[in-house]
């Protein structure tokens, strides 16, 4: 499993077709999610997480919880759920 083409660029893609032409998510790890520079206010950000969770049980068949109160960082990244993914054990690398 390649997870940026398996799990989330699907996601991108998916949050893309909501957004207007010129706003939309480019597919890349330095993606910005949230913070200074993202294209996403606080709602896209959570419907990304809700639409890359579903994705992740479809695709692996694991339930997993993206979101909590605590935010990770003032900047969220694509390369951050990469790094989730890998230390929860989703998968075994970014491949």
């Amino acid at each position: 499993m390649i997870i940026n083409n398996d799990i989330l660029y699907p996601a991108i893609e998916e949050i893309n077709e909501t957004l207007d032409e010129g706003e939309q998510l480019v597919k890349s790890p330095e993606t910005v999610l949230f913070g200074d520079g993202s294209l996403l206010d606080s709602i896209g950000l959570v419907n990304f997480i809700v639409t890359t969770e579903r994705i992740v049980e479809e695709v692996t068949g694991k339930s997993v919880t993206l979101a909590s109160e605590k935010a990770p960082a003032p900047k969220i990244f694509i390369k951050f759920f990469l790094d989730f993914f890998i230390l929860s054990g989703i998968i075994s690398s970014a491949e």
